[in-house]
């Protein structure tokens, strides 16, 4: 939510909920951006976040494996589709959220050109 509120107020607009393999949580149509917030728990990021716990271990690493083969399958049909993936991983929004969305917006600016969708005004 933080970053969709800063995204929001700094005069991009996009779009949730949109149609589009692997659902995205922020997605530029018009550019083929697709943004996900991740979990470091739950895609496995390698972080302190994203320590397996001590009880019922099997079925953790089973589960979180099964997450990291989905999250390569939609990284791949993304690519297919000519859709570009940024990935904003949990801890980043921790750690120091201000240089993680000047970075993002950095990213976002330099894909989007003069596209009016994603510009101000």
């Amino acid at each position: 939510m933080i970053i969709r509120m800063i995204l929001r107020k700094s005069g991009f607009r996009y779009r949730i909920n949109y149609p589009v393999y692997g659902k995205p949580d922020i997605i530029f149509p018009k550019n083929k951006i697709a943004i996900f917030i991740h979990g470091c728990f739950w895609h496995q990021h390698g972080c302190n976040n994203s320590v397996i716990p001590k009880t019922n271990t099997k079925f953790w690493k089973e589960k979180l494996s099964k997450n990291i083969e989905r999250d390569r399958i939609v990284a791949a049909r993304l690519k297919e589709d000519k859709w570009i993936q940024l990935i904003v991983w949990e801890c980043e929004t921790e750690d120091n959220h201000n240089e993680t969305i000047r970075r993002l917006i950095s990213y976002i600016k330099n894909y989007v050109g003069k596209n009016t969708e994603v510009n101000r005004g």
